[in-house]
């Protein structure tokens, strides 16, 4: 997978409970510069799964370090041809100074880390730049200097109703990275013992110890509240 940068804006903002949070719209379709060369995203080929884990990175300018972390990203969706996130900012002296500057209108700027393959990029029709057939966020940005300075603060397709939906949807991915790992975890310690019973390898029942685990949405295993 080639790391690459996309760059777009950066958006709403809410301080409620001591947690500070931005809604960003990091990613279009709007073909901009790689360094591959000009590319396009097809958003239907987005993998979420990073950005959804809660343990993908909100920093600044991609430093990949832990003094380079602002935050973390909670949650990830798309809308059309529109990429956005949540993200929750630490409680760090930088991340301090970054809410500052994003809340007061200073830095609005935002810039995506990415994977994807030359083998799933397609040349765009009447052009020289390549759509993204498959791609993979895992990370944003804020930047000084977005590559995308067509991108604006939050459009007005995108306002406090869905704002609020998205902080509503925290919660849903929580729950359900926590029975996930419930799942994982029952999978780990019962396979040894079903392969012993029924015949087969470990490695076999516990995948279908964690299909079955998947089909029931992960309440085989037992819920958290």
């Amino acid at each position: 997978m080639i790391p690459a940068e996309r760059a777009t804006a950066a958006g709403l903002v809410v301080e409620a409970a001591g947690e500070r949070r931005v809604a960003v719209l990091f990613a279009t379709a709007a073909p901009v510069h790689d360094v591959n060369g000009p590319c396009a995203l097809d958003m239907g080929g987005c993998d979420l799964t990073l950005l959804n884990s809660g343990r993908a990175p909100l920093l600044a300018d991609h430093g990949a370090y832990l003094g380079g972390v602002l935050g973390v990203i909670e949650t990830a969706w798309i809308v059309g041809e529109r990429a956005f996130a949540l993200a929750r900012f630490a409680r760090t002296g930088a991340a301090e100074d970054a809410w500052q500057m994003v809340r007061d209108g200073i830095v609005r700027n935002v810039s995506l880390g990415l994977a994807y393959a030359l083998a799933d990029a397609e040349p765009l029709r009447g052009g020289a730049a390549r759509i993204l057939r498959r791609w993979r966020p895992y990370e944003v940005s804020l930047v000084a200097l977005p590559k995308d300075w067509g991108a604006v603060v939050l459009p007005d397709g995108m306002g406090e109703a869905e704002h609020r939906a998205a902080l509503a949807t925290v919660g849903e991915h929580r729950s359900q990275r926590a029975r996930q790992a419930s799942a994982e975890v029952f999978a780990t310690f019962a396979a040894p013992g079903l392969a012993a019973a029924l015949g087969g390898t470990t490695a076999q029942a516990e995948a279908a110890l964690m299909a079955e685990a998947a089909r029931f949405g992960g309440e085989a295993c037992g819920s958290t509240t």
